[in-house]
């Protein structure tokens, strides 16, 4: 594993536990200072895919889940959730974000 990519993962853990902790402005920092939104999507996703693995690995229900809907006039909805332990209660949305549906955009979902 080079360097580049060891600081990727440390950053994708990083901001695992931060989304955990509902820390959202460290999360939406990131998230703001990437230029394209597939870069945004494939972060969200990767926070989504390390949040399950470890809950996996600790026999827990996964906590995190990357969504994302096409709406109508050729926009995306994408968004990070934090589920609610409790039926009773609503998932908090950690990160959401409405953009045009491009062709690299519906590849990245």
């Amino acid at each position: 594993m080079n360097h580049d990519q060891h600081m990727k993962d440390t950053t994708l853990l990083e901001l695992t536990d931060a989304a955990e902790r509902e820390e959202t402005n460290t999360l939406n920092n990131y998230l703001q200072a990437l230029k394209q939104p597939e870069e945004r999507i494939n972060v969200l996703k990767q926070i989504g895919e390390i949040n399950r693995e470890k809950r996996y690995q600790r026999g827990t229900v996964p906590m995190l889940m990357f969504v994302h809907e096409r709406l109508d006039g050729g926009r995306i909805d994408f968004a990070l959730l934090k589920k609610s332990s409790d039926w009773l209660f609503a998932d908090t949305v950690l990160y959401k974000e409405t953009t045009e549906a491009k062709q690299a955009l519906l590849a990245a979902v």
